[in-house]
């Protein structure tokens, strides 16, 4: 163990970052997903932008951006707007923490994905598949906790929101492996925040939304792009870099189960026992196929 162990930082970064389920949830029902986006994005982009440029790093024009960093950017804002509405038109909350759990598989496309774009020589836990799986079909078959089942919750409309988590896993994945494939700094993600946030700017045109605000709503947006975009991102790497990092990826490892639980208190949500044994389930499988590869988590956000 490293002297001065700084792991504790990750603990508080992993924390941080289960709080935004709810924060995207509360924020959607009372001024809409694609105005909320619109703020919190362009926001979080612009200030990501200042930040590396204030701490030195070199800032590329984004038209003179090079193909894989416009490939990884634009998978990147599609992920920020599936992550964001797929919370959003859950129709309950109770269904938006489930969508969190579905959400949690892209450690595991992440590993898949690595085998055909990286060219790696990865292992899959056939155990850990199962387990993952397993526990997808258990939030999702769940439906919405309990307040609506049977036949009318297979509706395409009412599957959506899994639908659109399941896909910003895969998002999350493919920017992972792509960014590693290229060796990119990733300093060019604050442009595509800024795409993404226009993006559901322009949306919020042709949409009637909700326009409650207050200074809870503005508080709320403060917090999403300062405290969950900076000061988690900075504990992270600090605890990786001046900590334990076997001890922090371990953490990691349970940011499915800690997500559940924490955005059921803050949306005061009681949490179906149901949809604990799928966050389980996908804790295991991650941490099968994990061990088995040796590999290092790196939350999504």
């Amino acid at each position: 163990m490293k002297k001065n162990d700084k792991a504790y930082l990750g603990y508080g970064a992993i924390l941080i970052w289960a709080t935004v389920g709810a924060v995207i949830r509360y924020l959607s029902e009372v001024i809409g997903p694609f105005t909320s986006g619109f703020y919190m994005y362009t926001l979080g982009g612009l200030l990501t932008i200042l930040f590396n440029h204030k701490n030195g790093t070199k800032m590329i024009s984004i038209v003179k951006l090079p193909v894989p960093a416009i490939i990884c950017g634009s998978l990147y804002a599609v992920y920020v707007i599936l992550n964001n509405y797929s919370v959003a038109i859950s129709q309950t909350r109770a269904i938006s923490i489930s969508v969190g759990v579905v959400k949690a598989l892209w450690p595991l496309f992440t590993l898949i994905l690595s085998v055909p774009v990286l060219k790696e020589n990865k292992k899959l836990s056939i155990l850990g598949l199962l387990f993952s799986f397993a526990g997808v079909i258990v939030v999702v078959m769940n439906g919405s906790g309990g307040q609506e089942s049977g036949p009318q919750f297979f509706q395409f409309y009412n599957l959506l929101p899994f639908l659109m988590g399941f896909l910003s896993a895969i998002c999350w994945a493919f920017y992972s492996n792509l960014i590693r494939k290229h060796n990119l700094d990733g300093s060019f993600v604050g442009y595509f925040m800024i795409v993404a946030g226009l993006i559901m700017g322009l949306l919020s045109l042709f949409v009637t939304e909700p326009s409650n605000w207050s200074f809870e709503v503005v508080f709320q947006i403060i917090y999403r792009t300062v405290l969950t975009i900076f000061v988690a991102t900075h504990l992270w790497n600090r605890s990786i870099t001046e900590g334990d990092i076997y001890k922090v990826s371990i953490a990691a490892n349970y940011s499915p189960l800690i997500g559940v639980v924490v955005t059921s208190i803050m949306l005061g949500v009681k949490l179906q026992p149901v949809v604990l044994v799928g966050a389980v389930l996908l804790i295991l499988g991650n941490i099968f196929n994990v061990r088995i590869n040796k590999e290092k988590i790196i939350p999504a956000n």
